[in-house]
């Protein structure tokens, strides 16, 4: 659901999402193996949203053969580069909180986002996310043709206690580079590098390449949880919620609220 408060933008994969988190819950640092064959000046940590009334979401590319989802758990291999069918060559994913990412890089996924999304707010990406996500960076040689971003919110689900939440956002990839894997290379290693969470979340209108990677839509009422209570959100589709090794049992069927943020809600 796009916020009346800001401008909408629109995904390369043409799901709405919105750069408008002003307020974002800081990541715990975490340590992982360097990223190999990584460009200069890149995120070397081998470890990928934003974006509170309110409206946003995310959304990206399709499958790479190093990267296999079994069950709801996602297993990542030792190595970074990978390969698809229909790659020209070996790419390299990284990944990097906000805090670590040098100039150069930060002003890579910009140019990234509002080439793939066609949208400049874009521009300001890093004054809606100063600290706390968790960036996902995909590379074919040295240029950067994916981005995602990862933050930290709250989703309850009825009956259920609030679960830590993984919510993706700024999902990306340049258009020469779409219906190439690039994508779900992307996704495949995020859902990988996101045990720490309960649960992950995101919206979108590309439900079935999201479902092919394991994502479910949700079905039951949505609602944002406010300071006055509940803000009910009957118009708000493309809601998706991933499974992960913490998750508890789940109906779909039932309600779910997250807390509102400065200029949306989902």
């Amino acid at each position: 659901m796009e916020s009346a408060a800001s401008p909408s933008v629109r995904s390369a994969s043409r799901s709405s999402i919105g750069p408008r988190r002003l307020q974002v819950t800081p990541i715990s640092p975490r340590s992982g193996s360097p990223a190999q064959n990584a460009p200069q000046g890149t995120p070397r940590q081998e470890r990928g949203t934003f974006g509170g009334t309110c409206g946003a979401s995310s959304h990206t590319g399709i499958g790479t053969s190093q990267f296999e989802a079994v069950g709801r758990n996602f297993h990542k291999p030792s190595a970074i580069p990978c390969y698809h069918p229909l790659m020209t060559e070996s790419i390299t994913v990284t990944s990097a909180r906000t805090e670590d990412l040098d100039a150069d890089t930060r002003a890579a996924i910009i140019r990234l986002c509002v080439a793939a999304h066609n949208e400049e707010d874009f521009r300001h990406l890093f004054s809606y996310i100063p600290y706390g996500g968790l960036h996902f960076l995909v590379y074919r040689g040295t240029e950067l043709v994916s981005h995602a971003v990862v933050t930290t919110r709250w989703l309850q689900p009825e009956a259920q206690p609030v679960l830590k939440t993984a919510y993706v956002d700024a999902v990306a990839t340049l258009p020469a580079y779409q219906e190439q894997g690039y994508g779900s290379a992307l996704m495949h290693r995020l859902a990988s590098d996101i045990g720490e969470y309960a649960i992950a979340c995101l919206e979108t209108e590309r439900t079935a390449f999201y479902e092919k990677l394991g994502w479910e839509v949700w079905r039951g009422a949505l609602a944002g949880r406010g300071e006055r209570g509940m803000i009910p959100t009957p118009e708000q589709t493309g809601i998706m919620v991933l499974r992960l090794p913490q998750t508890p049992a789940l109906d779909l069927n039932r309600g779910l609220t997250i807390e509102c943020q400065t200029e949306r809600i989902w």
